[in-house]
């Protein structure tokens, strides 16, 4: 089995040396068989401001598979976490209601 945990840490690397929108798109790009790795990377990570990334990075691919890691982000204490999680919460549910809608 094929890991994406190579392309997963590139991204961050970028991330962490300021290029955001490389390091955005370059997670956004992955294909979501590689959603369970980045939802471990999260997991892992221990910087703020780089789990609030990562969680950002999973919603916006509008992918139901992440809603149990949002779900799980809404318990986190600090706001920023549990924030982005509701963000990306609604942003999916929205997503598929306007696809019902356009169906």
């Amino acid at each position: 089995m094929f890991s994406h945990i190579e392309s997963i840490a590139c991204s961050l690397e970028r991330y962490r040396l300021g290029f955001v929108d490389e390091a955005f798109h370059g997670l956004l790009e992955l294909e979501p068989v590689a959603l369970p790795e980045l939802v471990e990377v999260y997991r892992a990570e221990t910087n703020i401001s780089t789990r609030r990334f990562l969680l950002n990075v999973l919603w916006q691919h509008r992918n139901p598979a992440v809603t149990p890691i949002l779900a799980e982000a809404l318990s986190d204490r600090e706001s920023e976490i549990w924030q982005e999680a509701m963000d990306g919460l609604v942003a999916i549910a929205l997503s598929r209601q306007n696809a019902t809608i356009y169906d």
